[in-house]
């Protein structure tokens, strides 16, 4: 093989090891231009010897005057390739893409290498061009501001971390630092530049980013680069927490993706200035006070994305008020507890309850010898229905559990030895808000007890037992607790006994013989048959009511003769019925005398 064949041939071989697909192709052609060309390999060869510089070869091939056909040209690709040994031989670096830079300008190159990349025959070489590229402007400390105007991205506004070039322009800013870390650079200027927003804009930016996984990597390095602005600038949490605004924002406090970024901010400021470190519970009771961020911090530990973080700042609560020797009365003060229209039972109570017992506990595990004075403190404080309700949400602490036990039972004791009404017993013990499960619970049958201890010692001072249930809960209220009572076993009798005096309830305040048969329709909208009948028996034993059950009794055979119920069928849905028999008879009867 001749020498100037051994050179052609070298340089298909190592032009671009990617691009196998490409080789085989441009070998013909290759040969046929530089042998037809002035340009020959010997030529080539010659001026690598002479160490002819690569723009100047570049005007010799006539190759500046190909344009945008340049890199489809054969001849260029000899040209990288003389470029390429050039470098090895003068030991000068990038000499391919500065001499592109000098022939075209960095925008003109730029958009010759993103056509090139649409082009499969010469995607490879358009590729590693665009490396080198980004590779040449980090050499040569090309601004932030330009690489952006570049890509344009300045025009895709909103959508700009969606954008691909994004992240190569990111890789940008990065690789700048690596190589020039004696003059730093972050995006923040050029975002706030083009797109002119300010910090608040940027955080609107950075959070839309972050609820999608395809751009939340970016969006988190661009809010990275913020933090870090706001951290050498000494700009306090306080006043970034301000500048947020997420109290305007319909989004609860530690759901709010805003929130995260004030967290991370919060521990790089203290990183950075230990000297004037402060927690972020200090900071958000300052700028929220300690009623409002009790009632967050306890909703949010129900949130599973939000619990962990919630758990923590209700123990800094804790320590910030115990740091800042705050008593127990303190807390309940400044959680305006002692407020005369305070009620545990309300809906807005328990966030206030929980942070004060569980002070409470704070300062009896430290000092033990505390929690008689404390308790004692409390029978003071509450009346005999509110300290209820604070014994009884202090019970699952240990250290709490046996004194508060031990005065629970005595104010219980001290309630119903007092002779209280039972209605305003029912009130005292906090039964009407227990819920659904109060059957269950053992203080309404000890209440019950009592009621018939007092209608025994009070025999023209009658209460009814259901009276409370059915003012405190409502008639809808008392259908759900005996629903409740009734799947469970422990509860069934006591679940029974509470709807039979409902029905009563129903049936003493329905006595208008007109309205019996709307009655039984009610009741068989709310009942199955087998249920009602069993309802209706029970209320057949008592004189007050036998009358009126006799008669739904009857208006029920008279709904099954109207709906032509089968006999066979019936007495299957009345089984444990004990005058099931007797009622079908009676029904098959009326329906035969009615077909007569």
């Amino acid at each position: 093989m001749s020498e100037t064949a051994a050179y052609s041939t070298r340089f298909l071989r190592t032009i671009d090891p990617d691009a196998v697909e490409e080789r085989a192709p441009v070998v013909d052609t290759l040969k046929a231009l530089v042998t037809s060309s002035e340009v020959t390999p010997d030529k080539l060869r010659n001026w690598l010897s002479e160490g002819k510089s690569a723009d100047s070869v570049f005007t010799r091939m006539h190759l500046a005057k190909t344009k945008d056909m340049l890199l489809k040209r054969p001849q260029f690709r000899s040209w990288v390739q003389y470029a390429d040994d050039l470098s090895k031989a003068s030991k000068k670096e990038m000499l391919v893409i500065s001499t592109l830079t000098a022939q075209y300008g960095d925008d003109a190159l730029y958009k010759l290498i993103e056509s090139a990349k649409l082009d499969p025959k010469i995607k490879t070489l358009a590729n590693r061009l665009e490396r080198e590229q980004m590779q040449y402007w980090v050499a040569v400390r090309k601004s932030p501001d330009d690489v952006f105007r570049i890509y344009k991205l300045d025009e895709a506004k909103q959508t700009v971390l969606s954008t691909p070039k994004f992240v190569n322009w990111v890789k940008h800013v990065d690789d700048l630092n690596a190589k020039h870390p004696e003059q730093p650079v972050t995006t923040i200027p050029t975002l706030k530049k083009y797109f002119n927003i300010d910090d608040e804009g940027l955080l609107s930016l950075i959070s839309v980013g972050k609820q999608s996984e395809r751009t939340k990597s970016i969006a988190s390095k661009v809010e990275d680069d913020l933090l870090q602005i706001w951290g050498n600038s000494k700009k306090t949490p306080d006043a970034v927490l301000d500048e947020m605004r997420i109290d305007k924002m319909n989004i609860p406090l530690l759901e709010n993706s805003l929130f995260t970024t004030w967290a991370k901010y919060v521990s790089i400021f203290n990183a950075k200035y230990p000297n004037e470190k402060r927690t972020m519970i200090e900071i958000l009771t300052r700028k929220f006070g300690d009623q409002y961020i009790t009632h967050i911090l306890y909703k949010a530990k129900s949130i599973d994305t939000t619990k962990t973080m919630a758990t923590q700042l209700e123990s800094a609560q804790l320590t910030m008020w115990r740091s800042n020797d705050k008593s127990v009365d303190d807390v309940f003060d400044l959680l305006w507890l002692r407020r005369r229209d305070h009620d545990f039972c309300s809906r807005n109570s328990p966030p206030i309850l929980n942070a004060c017992v569980s002070y409470l506990n704070v300062i009896a595990t430290e000092s033990p010898t505390m929690l008689p004075i404390l308790l004692s403190n409390l029978k003071t404080t509450f009346d005999d229905r509110l300290l209820l309700q604070f014994l009884e949400a202090a019970k699952p602490f240990r250290s709490l559990e046996r004194a508060v036990v031990k005065l629970e039972t005595e104010k219980i004791r001290a309630i119903f030895e007092r002779r209280e009404q039972p209605k305003e017993a029912f009130r005292l013990l906090g039964l009407d808000g227990k819920g659904n499960t109060i059957l269950s619970n053992p203080l309404f049958k000890e209440w019950m007890d009592y009621v018939k201890i007092f209608n025994r010692e009070n025999p023209n001072k009658q209460e009814s037992w259901f009276y409370p249930l059915r003012i405190h809960y409502g008639w809808y209220g008392v259908k759900k607790i005996i629903k409740t009572a009734m799947n469970n076993p422990n509860t069934v009798k006591i679940g029974k006994q509470v709807e039979i005096a409902m029905l009563k309830q129903w049936l003493e305040a329905n006595h208008n013989p007109s309205e019996k048969e709307t009655m039984i329709d009610i009741l068989s909208s709310k009942y199955f048959d087998v249920n009602l009948l069993a309802i209706i028996n029970a209320a057949k034993k008592d004189q007050i009511t036998k009358m009126l059950a006799t008669e739904l009794e009857d208006a029920l055979v008279m709904k099954w003769v109207a709906k032509n119920e089968n006999p066979a069928q019936l007495l299957e849905k009345l089984r444990g019925i004990e005058n099931a028999d007797e009622l079908v008879k009676r029904y098959t009867d009326l329906a035969r005398s009615k077909r007569m």
